[in-house]
């Protein structure tokens, strides 16, 4: 777990609550045939373990070997803080965080970017910061979820990537739940 001086304030908060969601769909240890991932252990792939280590003066190792400490230590520094999800409020904060994941960095940037009207480079910069802090978070999220669902139809176009349609299709389902619960009526019969 990250430690306390890493963590403080409602942004680190909010890392804490959003990384179940993150860790309940990238899994544990996986090495799935055609994953452009390859080896990867609680979605953290060997290169991004090995350069992490490295980063923090850690001789390498593989990341079969990752503790958890670990692995939500590179959430954090990596994902987290890298898109800028600290900046960001509910649900804005949990999908740039789980679309950091999932995509590649640009990848996730130019769907933020494209919600909210600013140039899609791939750079979060301070113009897409201030158009992200002028749009409603909740309908930004949802944009960019619509964005995820378009480019997994078009990456499952690929022989070879249709397989993984159903599970990126249930993993932004449980997404657009946190982004927009459902409300339930209940009537009570007399």
């Amino acid at each position: 777990m990250p430690t306390e001086a890493m963590l403080s304030g409602r942004a680190d908060a909010r890392f804490l609550a959003c990384l179940p969601f993150v860790l309940r769909w990238e899994g544990g240890l996986a090495d799935v045939k055609g994953d452009k991932g390859g080896l990867t252990n609680r979605g953290v792939t060997q290169a991004t373990y090995a350069a992490w280590r490295a980063s923090h003066g850690r001789a390498g190792g593989s990341v079969r070997d990752a503790t958890v400490e670990e692995t939500e230590a590179i959430y954090h520094e990596l994902y987290w803080l890298a898109a800028g999800c600290n900046k960001w409020t509910a649900p804005l904060d949990l999908v740039m965080f789980d679309s950091w994941v999932q995509h590649r960095p640009k990848t996730a940037a130019r769907f933020l970017q494209r919600a909210v009207g600013a140039a899609a480079d791939g750079v979060i910069g301070p113009l897409t910061v201030k158009a992200v802090q002028a749009a409603n978070p909740r309908r930004t999220a949802e944009r960019i979820c619509y964005q995820r669902e378009v480019f997994y139809r078009h990456l499952a176009a690929q022989p070879d990537q249709h397989k993984f349609l159903k599970g990126w299709m249930n993993r932004l389902a449980a997404l657009g739940q946190e982004v927009q619960p459902r409300v339930v009526t209940v009537t009570m019969g007399s």
